[in-house]
């Protein structure tokens, strides 16, 4: 389950005629959102095994490879999933979770691109990612300020965590990684993506 989806279910907690509210009165939507949602599911499924696989597996072997290409590429379609969901709930339209599911999507990306560029290279990549960074930690901020359900300080949290992978970005670009700090850069970003 992701952050932003975990947050709404607390919200519900705390209180049901709220959460009641923000569900859309027209069923079609809901039969829509169901498909949806099984997708969103599935490729959540997907990508916590194939994570699990690339963990287990040996490092730098045929299999970690393959179940981490298989755990990115099913992650990046579930956080699709997941902010187009956010963004077309009737009613509600989730900003910061959608841009939760891009965050997601930045540090699985640039993660991945961390393990496919060699040692001590750079890749062009990097600066469009290093932006999209830059872009969700001013877009929380700005999001969280107008939100009628998360509080400013989720917001600057999420932003300053946003702005802190962007600076590490900027580093990589300036001093290319190899060795320990590239593996760091890997994990950090692989497994925070997974379990967030």
């Amino acid at each position: 389950m992701g952050l932003g989806a975990a947050i709404m279910v607390a919200l519900s907690f705390i209180d049901d005629e709220k959460a009641i509210a923000l569900l859309p009165e027209d069923n079609a939507i809901m039969i829509d959102m169901n498909v949806q949602t099984l997708f969103h599911i599935a490729a959540g499924t997907l990508a916590l095994a194939a994570g699990a696989t690339a963990v287990i597996a040996a490092k730098g072997g045929p299999l970690h490879r393959a179940a981490g290409n298989m755990f990115a590429g099913a992650m990046l379609a579930m956080c699709a999933s997941g902010s187009f969901l956010a963004l077309t709930n009737e009613g509600v339209m989730d900003e910061i979770t959608a841009m939760i599911g891009g965050f997601t999507a930045y540090l699985v990306a640039t993660s991945w691109l961390t393990a496919r560029t060699p040692p001590g290279g750079r890749s062009p990549w990097q600066v469009g990612l290093l932006v999209a960074g830059a872009a969700l930690s001013a877009g929380f901020v700005w999001a969280a300020a107008g939100s009628k359900f998360y509080p400013l300080g989720f917001g600057l949290g999420l932003g300053g965590l946003a702005g802190f992978a962007a600076l590490l970005d900027i580093k990589a670009l300036v001093r290319p990684l190899s060795g320990a700090a590239r593996t760091a850069r890997h994990l950090w970003r692989m497994l925070f993506a997974m379990f967030a």
